[in-house]
């Protein structure tokens, strides 16, 4: 067994136990850092994908719900010039 640049088996063997602790960290650390990584990107995705269906059910339920403000009405033909008045909003 060539003991190469280390002066002695002892020095050998105690340096391989340290590069061995320490690769044993840096591994445990990469794991625990690609689990969390993996999380929040899992966390994002539910996130992204809550907020759109919200919005999409918002945009269609909020035309369906009956308006009980007594202000809500809509200027249906805004834009002619005939002055037509405010049409009230009917439900359903």
């Amino acid at each position: 067994m060539p003991l190469g640049k280390y002066k002695c088996y002892y020095y050998r063997e105690h340096c391989l136990e340290g590069q061995a602790r320490c690769s044993f960290a840096f591994l445990r650390l990469k794991s625990y850092q690609r689990k969390t990584f993996l999380a929040i990107t899992r966390q994002i995705r539910i996130h992204k994908t809550f907020w759109k269906v919200l919005r999409q059910i918002n945009a269609y339920v909020s035309n369906k719900w009956p308006l009980k403000l007594k202000c809500a009405y809509l200027n249906t033909q805004e834009s002619r010039p005939t002055g037509t008045p405010l049409k009230r909003i009917q439900s359903g």
